[in-house]
């Protein structure tokens, strides 16, 4: 799957260089739902399903954005109709992907045995799609296990990644676009974020954010009903 996802993010570039919009949609809708229902099977490699979904969303929406900047055939091929080609909803995709990546991190990766530490240093595949190998590989029983366990365990201690930074693209879009609900909810899950990094203030600040507006569009309602 490795080598897919890398053949997959060249021809969204290749596709959107030759201006061919639909053609880049058509592979991101079918590579993402294969991503979807493929998940890895082994119980250390699960997390690279969000990994790589979340990946993709952010690229694709990085990619959006520059064709979308550039003006001209470019930006007049995109679809403001389609949620696909919407760059806030592909930021805001990928941050929930990331928010599942962090779950992981902290349910089921204490459930997973450590790594023995034993083989050695990891050696680099030598073409992309191989599996990587060990210095010393007869010192354990099974090389791409202990290799998956490092990769696994390497995340709880570098830390998973943050969505906020991807919120608050989706959030910029959205407002570019006027679209209210999306920056609303986008900016909750951002409060939620602050709230598990134990940054109160910032939580509070956004949750009044919120409330604010919700009440600034419900006042003309209220006012028309009474």
């Amino acid at each position: 799957m490795t080598l897919c996802n890398y053949i997959t993010v060249r021809l969204y570039h290749l596709y959107l260089q030759s201006l061919d919009l639909k053609a880049a949609v058509a592979q991101f809708r079918v590579h993402t739902k294969t991503l979807r229902r493929n998940a890895p099977k082994s119980p250390a490699q699960a997390y690279l399903q969000y990994e790589w979904l979340q990946i993709h969303h952010k690229v694709f929406a990085g990619l959006l954005d520059t064709a979308s900047a550039q003006g001209g055939s470019a930006s007049n091929l995109i679809n403001r109709f389609d949620m696909v080609q919407c760059v806030g909803f592909q930021f805001f995709w990928a941050a929930q992907w990331t928010q599942m990546l962090k779950r992981w991190v902290s349910v089921a990766l204490p459930k997973l045995p450590l790594p023995t530490m034993m083989g050695g240093e990891a050696v680099p595949a030598q073409y992309i799609g191989q599996s990587e190998g060990l210095t010393q590989p007869r010192e354990v029983t099974g090389v791409e296990g202990e290799i998956s366990l490092r990769k696994a365990h390497g995340l709880a201690q570098s830390g998973a990644r943050k969505a906020a930074p991807l919120l608050g693209q989706a959030i910029a879009q959205f407002k570019d676009r006027g679209y209210e609900r999306g920056q609303q909810t986008a900016t909750l899950m951002t409060a939620e974020e602050y709230f598990e990094e134990a940054d109160t203030p910032s939580t509070f600040k956004l949750y009044e954010n919120v409330r604010q507006r919700m009440e600034g569009e419900a006042g003309p309602a209220l006012s028309a009903v009474s």
